[in-house]
């Protein structure tokens, strides 16, 4: 199964909703609060997520995550590699809220 139909069949509509509106950080995708649980499936899928989300918002996206108080994430960065897959994961699932709703 691909990440996206994974992510698919975590959410019912009104939790899809719910991140659209106010993210998945909120804790509307309960399914995915954990760091490791989302870099691990990072891991499983960098591919599918990176190519999804440089073609929904541009390849220099992935070069500008960074945490809620501004600090830089990089995946090449032992100190920011898992916060890295964690942001991907949360706006891979974003974008397929928005995309669904």
């Amino acid at each position: 199964m691909t990440a996206y139909e994974l992510i698919k069949n975590s959410y019912d509509l009104e939790t899809f909703k719910a991140i659209a509106k106010d993210g998945p950080e909120s804790g509307a995708a309960s399914k995915h609060i954990d760091l490791k649980t989302n870099a691990a499936f990072y891991d499983e899928h960098e591919s599918e997520i990176v190519e999804f989300i440089s073609n929904q918002m541009g390849e220099e996206q992935l070069n500008e995550m960074e945490t809620e108080e501004g600090i830089p994430l990089s995946k090449d960065n032992e100190d920011t590699k898992l916060l890295y897959k964690n942001a991907c994961t949360l706006t891979f699932i974003e974008l397929i809220a928005h995309e669904i709703t």
